[in-house]
């Protein structure tokens, strides 16, 4: 009977360590997870302009390389971006699309596009309604402090916090990669050299 009691407790302290954090008013509720090989959920939601950006005006006609991130300004999210700016030409070249998602506001988007020179779309999931969809973690939002705008010390809030995960939906509609732990050096790098290789077997 102890050794039951054990592995039951072992068993919980393990499905405890990959349960999302829940804040008070984001309380993850979907059990669902999309895999690779699934259709890509269709979604849609506000960008970095306030337009209304459609999943099903995208998906099924291109690569698309959905990058869900923790918080604009946030020290390792400007360095997974980043990376992405800097292989943007390289994406489109082998016809994929970069779309960026976090649980910021617009005008928190354009200020942060504006501070680290974006050069692709970035959608508002406040209510982390798309991150549901895909079965992306979730948390309540919170503050990030950062002197990147003018200098001085500017306190941003998000309406949601969003797990770091990448997921690449291919022309087809389908889902053909996700990274649930993603490196903020290497992801932009990973994704391209994939997306290379799938090029490279249909020449």
């Amino acid at each position: 009977m102890r050794r039951v009691w054990s592995l039951t407790a072992a068993a919980v302290v393990a499905m405890t360590a990959v349960l999302p954090m829940r804040g008070d008013d984001f309380m993850y509720e979907k059990v669902y997870y999309v895999r690779v090989g699934d259709t890509a959920p269709e979604v849609q939601c506000r960008d970095e302009a306030g337009k209304l950006w459609r999943s099903k005006d995208h998906f099924g006609k291109k690569y698309v390389v959905l990058v869900f991130y923790s918080g604009d300004f946030v020290p390792d999210c400007t360095k997974r971006l980043s990376g992405y700016r800097d292989y943007q030409s390289h994406l489109a070249s082998v016809g994929a699309e970069i779309v960026a998602i976090s649980g910021d506001k617009p005008e928190n988007h354009e200020l942060f596009r504006k501070a680290q020179r974006l050069n692709f779309t970035m959608l508002a999931d406040t209510k982390a309604e798309m991150a549901k969809e895909f079965g992306v973690y979730a948390s309540s939002g919170g503050i990030t402090k950062t002197k990147e705008i003018d200098g001085r010390e500017t306190r941003l809030k998000r309406e949601a916090t969003l797990a770091d995960w990448t997921w690449v939906v291919a022309r087809d509609g389908t889902v053909i990669y996700k990274d649930m732990h993603p490196d903020a050096a290497t992801d932009s790098r990973k994704v391209y050299e994939l997306l290379y290789r799938r090029a490279s077997e249909r020449r």
